[in-house]
């Protein structure tokens, strides 16, 4: 089997691939199918799952069909007079030349930043007209972080992510914010103190740079971050409230969320998050649950879901 990058519009990671056997495998989670090849189009029968179509790039990273890939995705080098030039980054101008962000081209930032800046999964009627204080949990290299700062020109951000390599690029991407934002490594969990940030599954299969992982397991490939109960990190940002709370946490939602979220939730007005359930069993059983009592569901975007509430509206 060979090692396939696949971007994914609910995962990132990669796929072990035989062109021989036609048989596929999710390296991270296991998921197993079989395959069919037409032309650049691949399409992947599940065992458990429906069947998806990829798109074979250049590169040879397969694309989900439902994502219409930025052509940046092939300028990962430069040619001139036989001599090739790696691209590790590139300076990207959004929101009409107000603001640039950096996209290393061979990552999954690409298609972060498709969510984000094209096709706008944050641009919500569900988002209040107006907000002071926000918190964006699994900020990764801080693109929804610069959209939320954008839309509302006065308020107080905090970004939280894990990853260095990420967290780096989340620096150089707010810093023309100022004091807007605060930019924190680290990680969401039930105490504060360190956590273990897991870089490949517990079997050592490689994780994506927007899929890593904490946990308070003991893992191979794992490296100790600071970590904060949310209310530390409310406590922290001087808020008394959060008017929109953005949570992408790999699959942390699980824990976050099971133990004692009332304190922080009452304060929450919007509450956006993408749980990962596939991953995860049970973590979007107990996000509803910890919000049935005083939030109310609204229209979901991409893979985010809105919930209002009730209390504060």
């Amino acid at each position: 089997m060979i090692k396939v990058d696949a971007i994914h519009p609910n995962w990132r990671g990669r796929l072990l691939v035989s062109y021989e056997d036609g048989t596929v495998v999710h390296e991270a989670h296991g998921s197993r199918g079989r395959l069919s090849q037409s032309g650049n189009r691949l399409t992947v029968h599940w065992d458990k799952y429906p069947e998806e179509v990829f798109i074979v790039t250049a590169s040879g990273t397969l694309i989900h069909e439902s994502i219409q890939p930025l052509h940046i995705t092939t300028l990962q080098q430069l040619t001139s007079k036989g001599l090739t030039f790696p691209i590790r980054r590139m300076t990207l101008a959004v929101f009409d030349g107000a603001h640039e962000v950096i996209v290393r081209p061979a990552s999954m930032d690409v298609s972060t930043f498709e969510q984000i800046f094209v096709n706008r999964d944050y641009d919500s009627a569900n988002l209040p007209d107006e907000a002071t204080t926000i918190i964006d949990l699994g900020a990764n290299v801080g693109y929804a972080t610069v959209d939320f700062a954008h839309r509302y020109s006065r308020a107080k951000i905090v970004a939280v992510e894990p990853d260095a390599g990420n967290f780096e690029l989340l620096q150089e991407n707010v810093r023309a914010l100022d004091s807007r934002v605060v930019a924190l490594q680290g990680a969401v969990w039930t105490h504060d103190g360190e956590i273990n940030l897991c870089a490949t599954t517990e079997s050592g299969a490689a994780l994506g740079s927007d899929a890593f992982r904490v946990s308070s397991q003991q893992n191979p490939g794992g490296k100790p971050v600071p970590c904060w109960k949310l209310s530390t990190l409310v406590e922290k940002a001087g808020f008394d409230h959060i008017d929109i709370l953005k949570i992408d946490i790999e699959g942390a939602e699980l824990e976050l969320f099971s133990e004692n979220p009332e304190p922080w939730l009452s304060k929450t007005g919007l509450l956006i998050i993408e749980t990962h359930e596939r991953f995860r069993p049970g973590s979007d059983q107990a996000v509803r649950q910890a919000l049935a009592a005083h939030f109310e569901e609204l229209p979901a975007k991409g893979e985010n879901l809105f919930f209002r509430n009730t209390a504060l509206a």
